[in-house]
């Protein structure tokens, strides 16, 4: 795997390798490989009706086709393949997916909170996992970046959060007093980094298919259909353009590969923390409720935590 890949597109990549190529070429010389041995691993996992149209399966063979192109491509460019043999992919069309658009409404935002509360007071899911999803909910972070938050990347007193790896590399992320709130009420284990612990290895950041799993119950038991921890990202960036007036970002949060929040709204960091605190006030009125202002008593401080209150 590229030394750039991320764990998860890396652990990705290595099943789609052992369970869909290996198989099917593995024994085979790389200058032997043809177009209809690569084009038989891709159309490998589309699944046809009685009538030969294709059901399901495209997202799997889109994957697989650009993984095979990829490696016939460094192939051809390291000299691993005579040039004359060419890409064996480069006849055969990519399996293309239909866009699929899901934006929740605050109502839908509404009904998870009560459902993550739900979870959370009668012990259905993992307090860990339910405050990671809340945080997710709160700042329109990725779900990958809170699970491997540490408490150091936590600024207070600049009400931000400083990622170190992300997808665009280093990342200051303005969030609210409620999103901190949410982090306070995580229990800090002594010689423990990550805020969002794994449930039976605390030493370890909460992986992300317990996370992904919780989500999945918790939007279950509000009947919430279609919805994924992504849909949450995608539904906080719709919210935070249309809360700010910049018109070419409102454009850009149509397309689907730009998931801004307001940390990539506004590169600069002047003047993020005023637009957290309204994106945070535009979320309590979606969801049409008080309950993100809340009552607490953390490190012997008393006090309320609104919204509407700055950073």
């Amino acid at each position: 795997m590229a030394i750039e890949n991320k764990p998860r597109t890396a652990a990705e990549k290595t099943r789609m390798w052992e369970r869909r190529i290996e198989p099917a070429i593995g024994n085979l010389k790389i200058n032997d490989v043809s177009e209809q041995d690569t084009g038989a691993v891709v159309r490998s996992p589309l699944r046809l009706d009685a009538k030969g149209q294709v059901i399901g399966g495209k997202a799997e063979a889109g994957n697989l086709y650009r993984l095979l192109h990829h490696i016939f491509h460094k192939a051809l460019q390291w000299g691993m393949r005579a040039k004359e043999a060419g890409n064996p992919l480069e006849s055969i069309s990519e399996p293309k997916v239909n866009r699929r658009e899901r934006l929740l409404t605050g109502g839908e935002i509404g009904t998870l909170m009560r459902a993550l509360d739900a979870a959370e007071a009668e012990s259905m899911e993992h307090p860990q996992a339910v405050a990671a999803i809340r945080a997710a909910i709160l700042t329109g972070a990725r779900i990958s970046e809170l699970l491997t938050l540490r408490w150091q990347d936590i600024r207070r007193d600049d009400m931000e959060l400083h990622l170190p790896d992300t997808k665009t590399g280093f990342s200051r992320r303005p969030i609210s007093v409620a999103a901190l709130h949410v982090f306070d009420k995580v229990e800090c284990m002594p010689g423990v980094e990550f805020v969002f612990r794994a449930v039976n290895t605390p030493t370890e950041p909460l992986l992300y298919n317990t996370a992904e799993k919780a989500f999945g119950r918790i939007a279950h038991r509000a009947k919430i259909k279609r919805c994924t921890l992504h849909t949450i990202r995608h539904w906080f960036a719709t919210m935070t353009a249309n809360s700010v007036s910049n018109a070419p970002c409102r454009h850009g949060i149509d397309r689907p590969q730009v998931a801004c929040g307001v940390h990539e709204l506004h590169p600069r960091r002047q003047g993020t923390g005023p637009r957290a605190r309204r994106s945070a006030r535009r979320t309590r009125q979606r969801i049409g409720e008080g309950r993100l202002k809340r009552h607490h008593d953390d490190a012997g401080c008393r006090g309320e935590v609104d919204l509407d209150r700055g950073g």
